[in-house]
């Protein structure tokens, strides 16, 4: 299932962190206003594997004016705090997260990557607390099975994937080599420019580590996590472009037994990675949700 935990193109990435949409807040924080203001229902979109939820930033522009956006991101990003034990345990405090915003319903909830799956997962919360869900968006996300990939993540590939994850380009063989040295030129890219998480620019070897301790748990999650079945409507954005020999793995129809509405599917020429960080598919993705808010 390492698939749901890709990290987005360096290239792509740094495409949308020259303007397309600001971060307003703290971008470590669990809930990250992406755009807090509007009178619409806000949308909530919940983090991939590595954490952070900023990844979402280049949808903004493309959704209702008035629909405030946020990012509900994974506890312990900066280094502190208990991370959750179960799905179970994070979407409970998720939701706790949520209502501190908006009450009660109905819920608009969106996520990529693993963050399809929490999604999912807080929408089976959010019906058992008799709280209705307005939209369920799942990005590119698969219930996991028997034939996923359940193997520990190692730690240089985690550490390579946070700094991908950022938009920084890492030569695999250098971090191997001289961590410290990557790391260094990692807070030189954090100066060099506008980058929303510049307050980062100290990070030394240890706190990299720290968002590596994230990343396990949440593979931890997923790998133990068994989906419960969502009694309403899904939308799915599928990357048509799957990687060879996993297409059984990585397919829409695998939600079907666990959700009781219907599915619409919008199929985007993409692999997973870019599936978020090209422009041109994040101006597809937002006007397919703007258009069923």
């Amino acid at each position: 299932m390492r698939a749901v935990f890709d990290a987005p193109s360096p290239a792509a990435l740094a495409r949308l962190l020259t303007g397309e949409a600001a971060v307003e807040g703290d971008s470590t924080g669990t809930l990250l206003p992406l755009r807090a203001r509007g009178s619409a229902a806000p949308l909530f979109f919940l983090h991939p594997g590595g954490g952070f939820s900023w990844c979402y930033s280049g949808l903004v522009r493309h959704l209702g004016a008035d629909v405030p956006v946020y990012g509900v991101q994974a506890r312990g990003l900066d280094g502190t705090g208990s991370l959750p034990a179960s799905m179970e345990e994070m979407v409970e405090d998720y939701f706790e997260r949520i209502r501190s915003v908006q009450p009660h319903g109905p819920y608009r909830l969106a996520g990529w990557s693993f963050g399809g799956l929490t999604a999912q997962a807080l929408a089976v919360r959010i019906r058992a607390a008799g709280e209705e869900v307005g939209m369920l968006a799942v990005l590119d996300s698969y219930p996991p099975g028997e034939h996923s990939d359940h193997s520990e993540p190692v730690e240089h590939e985690v550490v390579a994937n946070n700094l991908r994850a950022m938009g920084f380009t890492v030569d695999m063989a250098e971090l191997i080599a001289d961590q410290e040295r990557v790391l260094l030129r990692f807070r030189e890219f954090l100066q060099g420019g506008n980058h929303p998480m510049a307050h980062l620019d100290h990070l030394e070897a240890q706190d990299v580590l720290a968002l590596k301790d994230v990343y396990v748990n949440n593979v931890r999650i997923m790998r133990s996590y068994v989906p419960q079945f969502f009694d309403g409507d899904m939308l799915f954005i599928s990357a048509e472009r799957k990687p060879a020999g996993r297409e059984t793995l990585l397919d829409v129809n695998l939600w079907q037994p666990l959700t009781g509405g219907s599915i619409e599917i919008c199929r985007i020429d993409s692999n997973h990675g870019d599936l978020m960080t090209d422009a041109r598919h994040a101006a597809r993705i937002g006007r397919f949700l703007a258009d069923r808010l």
